[in-house]
C-alpha cells in the first residue's frame, strides 16, 4: 500500500425554514424492511431535466419498488409529479430518475422531493433548472474530500449558500485503507474508512460510498443544491492514468477490472447521468451567460505520467531526453475526441464566460529549491525523494497540465482561435491558486482558479516552514501565479454576471475540530480583461 506522492500536494439548512424539515437522520423501526440512509441528492441540471436520487437499505434482497413524490413546497401541499421506481442489487439498491421538470416548473423556482416505501421517508431534498434567462449565475467549486482526514465543514457550509448547483471536481471519494493517506486521526475522530481495506472490488467502492454519502454534512449539502460531479483519481485509485495508476501494483489484480469496479459504484451512488462509454465529459449552459464545460483528464486517454527517476544517470539527469519525451506532440492527457467535443462546445455557443472544469492545474509550475530552509530530517520519505527535482528548474508535477504541455497548448490555441478567453476551474493539489495563464509565445489566454480541498492534507501541513515565506516564494519563482494559500481548506464561490466574474475563496476553520464555520474569505474580481484582488 503506498502513500499518495509529494507532487499531488504542490502545485445544510435553509435560513427561512426549521432545519427538522430536512432531517439527515434516517426514520428506523424494528418492523421495517426498508430504510433511507444515505440522503438525497440531485444532479445533472440542465433547461428541462436534473437526476433526482436516493439510495434504499433492505433488510431482504429483492427488488424494492419506490415512490418519488415532487411538489412545490416542503409541506408537500401541492404535488406536481409521482414516479414508481424500482432498484435491486444490480445498482446496489439506489434510485435514480431523470425528472422533467421543464413540464411542471418554473426555472426559476426550486422544487422539492421525496422518497417513501410503505410509511418509510426519506430526507427531503430541494433542486431547480439551469436558468436560460437569468442574469447572474451562483456556483461552488470543491475537489478532494477526505473523509478521514477530517470533517466535511466545507459542505456544512456550502449547504448555506444561495448558489444555483455545486461542482465536485473530483477525489469525491479515496481508496486507501485505514493506514494509508490521510487516515492519521481516522480513529481519533471516528472517521475509520470503510472498508478497512483499500479498494479494489465492487463491494469496496459500494461501501466507500456509502460511508461517504452517510455522513451529516454532506447529507446537508446533497438535500440543497444539484451537483454537477467528475471523478479524478481516487474514485479509481492515485495517479490513474487510462491504463493503470501508481497505486496499483501486478499483484493487485487485473487494473481494467478495478476501474470498472470503481466506475460502476460511481454511477450508481452519485446523481449523474450514464453515458456512452461511461463518458463523463459535457456541458451545461446557462444562456448567453455561461459555457460550462466538465473534462476528463484522468480515464478516458490519459497516457502514462513521465517519471523524473528515469532520466537520472551516472552522470547526472538527462534533460535532452526528458524535454523531448515531455513536449512529444503525441502525448494525450484529454485525447482527440475530447479536443473535437471541446472545439465544437466553443464555436457553438455565444456566452460571456467559458468555464473549462477539470481537475488538474494548467498553470506552469516549478517548485522553489527550500532545501535551506526547512528540516529535511522532519519531512516524509516521498518528500525528501523528491528535493533533488526542486535544483533541476523542472516542472513539478507531471501528473497536471505540465506533463502534456503539447496538448495543454492545442486547447490554448483553441480558445485563441475562437477568440474567447479561457477560464479554467482546477482541483486535486489542494492548495488554493490564481494564475494568468500564457501560451508557449507569452501571450495571455486566461486565468485560472484551483480550488482548495475539503479535508485532503495541503502543503502547510507536510512542509513545516513560515506560511508567507512558502507561499511568497511559490508566487515569486512562477510568473503565472498571481496568489496562492498552502494551508487553508474549503471552497471556491463563483458568481457570474454579463459584467464580472467573481471567485471567492471561502476557509473554513480547522477540519480536526467539531465546530463548523467560515474563518476567512478571498475575492478577486475579473473585469474588463483585468483581475482584481478585493
Amino acid at each position: 500500500m503506498r502513500r499518495r506522492g509529494f507532487l499531488k500536494l504542490i502545485a445544510l439548512g435553509f435560513s427561512f425554514l426549521p432545519l427538522r424539515s430536512f432531517s439527515s437522520t434516517p426514520i428506523l423501526y424494528e418492523t421495517n424492511k426498508y430504510s433511507f440512509n444515505h440522503g438525497v441528492a440531485s444532479g445533472d441540471p440542465n433547461s428541462s431535466h436534473v437526476i433526482l436520487w436516493t439510495r434504499v437499505t433492505p433488510k431482504v434482497s429483492g427488488t424494492v419498488n419506490v415512490m418519488l413524490e415532487i411538489s412545490k413546497d416542503i409541506g408537500f401541499d401541492e404535488i406536481i409529479h409521482r414516479k414508481k421506481c424500482s432498484t435491486n442489487y444490480d445498482n446496489d439498491y439506489c434510485v435514480k430518475y431523470d425528472f422533467h421538470a421543464a413540464k411542471y416548473i418554473s426555472p426559476r423556482e426550486h422544487f422539492y422531493f421525496r422518497f417513501i416505501i410503505d410509511s418509510i421517508h426519506s430526507d427531503i431534498g430541494r433542486s431547480k433548472l439551469l436558468d436560460q434567462s437569468a442574469e447572474k449565475v451562483n456556483f461552488s467549486v470543491f475537489s478532494c474530500s477526505n473523509y478521514p482526514a477530517g470533517f466535511f465543514h466545507a459542505y456544512e457550509e456550502c449547504s448555506k449558500e444561495d448558489i444555483d448547483f455545486w461542482i465536485h471536481l473530483g477525489d469525491y471519494i479515496y481508496e486507501y485503507g485505514q493506514g494509508g493517506y490521510g487516515t492519521e486521526t481516522a480513529e481519533r475522530f471516528n472517521r475509520v474508512p470503510e472498508p478497512k481495506n483499500e479498494l479494489f472490488s465492487l463491494s469496496d467502492y459500494r461501501k466507500r460510498h456509502a460511508q461517504y454519502k452517510s455522513d451529516k454534512q454532506s447529507k446537508l449539502l446533497h438535500a440543497m443544491h444539484p451537483l454537477v460531479a467528475v471523478w479524478d483519481d481516487h474514485e479509481v485509485s492515485n495517479d490513474t492514468w487510462k491504463y493503470g495508476a501508481e497505486n496499483h501494483s501486478l499483484d493487485e489484480g487485473n487494473f481494467v477490472f478495478r476501474k470498472a469496479n470503481a466506475m460502476k459504484a460511481y454511477f450508481e451512488w452519485m446523481p449523474i447521468r450514464l453515458t456512452h462509454k461511461n463518458h463523463i465529459y459535457r456541458s451545461f449552459n446557462v444562456g448567453t451567460l455561461l459555457n460550462l464545460m466538465i473534462l476528463d483528464t484522468r480515464h478516458t486517454d490519459r497516457d502514462k505520467q513521465i517519471e523524473f527517476s528515469k532520466y537520472f544517470s551516472k552522470e547526472g539527469f538527462e534533460f535532452d531526453n526528458f524535454y523531448s519525451d515531455l513536449n512529444h506532440p503525441a502525448r494525450k492527457l484529454i485525447g482527440n475526441n475530447q479536443i473535437e467535443w471541446l472545439e465544437s462546445k466553443l464555436k457553438m455557443n455565444s456566452a460571456k464566460w467559458n468555464v473549462v472544469a477539470q481537475q488538474v492545474l494548467m498553470t506552469k509550475i516549478k517548485f522553489p529549491d527550500l532545501t535551506n530552509d526547512i528540516d529535511i530530517s522532519s519531512l516524509p520519505v516521498e518528500v525528501k525523494d523528491y528535493l533533488p527535482i526542486t535544483k533541476l528548474n523542472l516542472p513539478s508535477n507531471l501528473d497536471a497540465w505540465d506533463g502534456y504541455p503539447a496538448e495543454r497548448e492545442r486547447i490554448f490555441k483553441l480558445f485563441k482561435s475562437n477568440k474567447k478567453t479561457l477560464i479554467s476551474l482546477a482541483g486535486d493539489t489542494h492548495n488554493s491558486w490564481v494564475s494568468k495563464l500564457h501560451d508557449l509565445q507569452g501571450e495571455g489566454v486566461g486565468f485560472e482558479f484551483g480550488t482548495p480541498s475539503v479535508t485532503s492534507p495541503g502543503l502547510l501541513d507536510i512542509i513545516k516552514i513560515d506560511k508567507n515565506a512558502l507561499e511568497d516564494s511559490i508566487i515569486s519563482t512562477n510568473n503565472e501565479v498571481r496568489w496562492m494559500d498552502a494551508q487553508s481548506r474549503g471552497f471556491l464561490n463563483i458568481s457570474i454576471t454579463k459584467d464580472e466574474f467573481v471567485a471567492s475563496f471561502k476557509y473554513v476553520n480547522s477540519v480536526h475540530q467539531p465546530q463548523s464555520g467560515i474563518s476567512s474569505i478571498r475575492k478577486f474580481v475579473y473585469k474588463n480583461s483585468n483581475l482584481f484582488k478585493d
